[in-house]
Order: C-alpha cells, then structure tokens, then sequence
C-alpha cells in the first residue's frame, strides 16, 4: 500500500498480522508508523483492513441507517448475502473495501473524522 493513500488515523494492518489492525501515527515517505510499534514499516507491508458487518461494529460505525456527519446525510450499508460495503451520501455511491477507505471519504464529504483517537491531533 502507498502511504500517500493514507492519513494519521486511518487504521491499516501489517501483512503478516493482518487480524490486528493498527492506527496511522506518522507518515514519512516510503515508511509508515503504526501506534503499537516501535519501529515503523515499508509501505509494502502495509495492508487495509477489509470492511466488514464485524469491523463496522468493532469500531462502532452505525450502519443500515441514515445518520448525519455535521449537516451532511450518509448511509452505510452492508449487503446482506456478503460482506460488501456501499456509502450513500446525495448522489454518491461508493462500493468501499478498506476502513481507511471508508474513513478517508467520509472525512472528505464531512469535514470530520469517523473515528477519532486521543492520541492523534486531528485538523
């Protein structure tokens, strides 16, 4: 994965651990800092994590309904015979595959964060 697809926040895995997601601490060009680990890592060994009914929930991101982020109407669904995600905002329909995919766009539709941390300044 490019860093440059990503931003601090989104949450990402390693690619030989890809059951333990990690948070976006820093980026530096070719390299990527995740919160739990000391060293950072190749941006080729850096992987999304899949969207699921199961991460939507971990990460307690309402889905099946229409909600609002600031004064915009977005609906996340998941398909019922699989785990495939669709974000509605207006117009907008996007097939999402990735988290940091889903946090990225509603960031960019927004102006806000999906899921924020403590330890992360957001702008």
């Amino acid at each position: 994965m490019k860093a440059t697809n990503l931003r601090l926040g989104n949450i990402v895995a390693l690619i030989d651990q890809p059951e333990n997601p990690d948070r976006v601490l820093m980026l530096e060009p070719g390299l990527v800092h995740l919160m739990n680990r000391n060293e950072p890592d190749d941006e080729k060994n850096i992987i999304g994590v899949p969207v699921s009914r199961e991460i939507l929930e971990k990460y307690q991101i309402p889905f099946n309904r229409w909600h609002l982020r600031g004064k915009t109407k977005i609906y996340i669904y998941v398909l019922q015979d699989r785990d495939q995600v669709i974000l509605r905002c207006q117009e907008i329909h996007c097939k999402i595959c990735f988290l940091h995919e889903i946090q990225n766009l509603i960031l960019d539709l927004t102006g806000e964060d999906l899921i924020k941390h403590h330890h992360i300044h957001y702008a």
